[in-house]
């Protein structure tokens, strides 16, 4: 939550510097800046009141800044940051997506339907009743996935390692059973399919 916080705030100098700077955007981070804020004061409520003897050792703790978080990575090691909003506008709700690298860093936004949700607990409930799991559902939640979370940025993850920081529904995600494309629609079986990582 801390590296988000602190991923947001270099947006948002970066927006406030350009020459016409966007508003929107500034906005928008702001109140997502001040939304993890509250819910890192809840987390630190908690954990003082749960752990008390780890208060002194919290509080010495600073957010990785974004230039400190790029020194540690290596050229073959990309980090990919979701960021799933709560608020839900008009039936969608916002993906953030912060991409980093040695050199780099890029951030999307990305609006989701329940599409999203709903495939996200056909994978989730695949994999804990293997049973009755549906493979046309299935198969095709992978797919989904793959176009919604990882196709949008694939061009700019570098190198063959990726570190994936998720969030809600994301972590319920195995990434590497994405599918890249679909399975032929007479194919009924998981041999051949085109995964994420062969």
């Amino acid at each position: 939550l801390s590296g988000n916080i602190a991923a947001y705030n270099n947006l948002i100098i970066q927006e406030a510097q350009k020459t016409n700077p966007d508003s929107t955007r500034i906005s928008v981070w702001k109140d997502a800046v001040f939304d993890m804020n509250r819910e890192n004061e809840k987390i630190t409520v908690q954990i003082n009141r749960e752990f008390p003897q780890y208060n002194n050792l919290i509080q010495k703790a600073e957010p990785a800044s974004l230039v400190g978080i790029q020194k540690h990575l290596r050229r073959n090691e990309t980090i990919v940051d979701y960021l799933l909003s709560n608020e839900y506008n008009e039936g969608k709700r916002d993906l953030f997506t912060l991409v980093i690298t040695k050199d780099d860093f890029e951030f999307q936004e990305t609006s989701l339907d329940s599409l999203f949700s709903k495939n996200a607990v056909i994978i989730r409930n695949s994999f804990q009743h293997p049973s009755e799991n549906n493979f046309d559902e299935f198969t095709g939640a992978l797919a989904y996935m793959y176009r919604t979370l990882l196709k949008p940025v694939r061009q700019n993850i570098s190198g063959k390692k990726l570190i994936i920081i998720p969030d809600e529904e994301v972590a319920w995600l195995p990434f590497d059973a994405f599918l890249t494309s679909e399975p032929e629609a007479d194919q009924s079986d998981y041999e051949g399919l085109t995964y994420l990582i062969n």
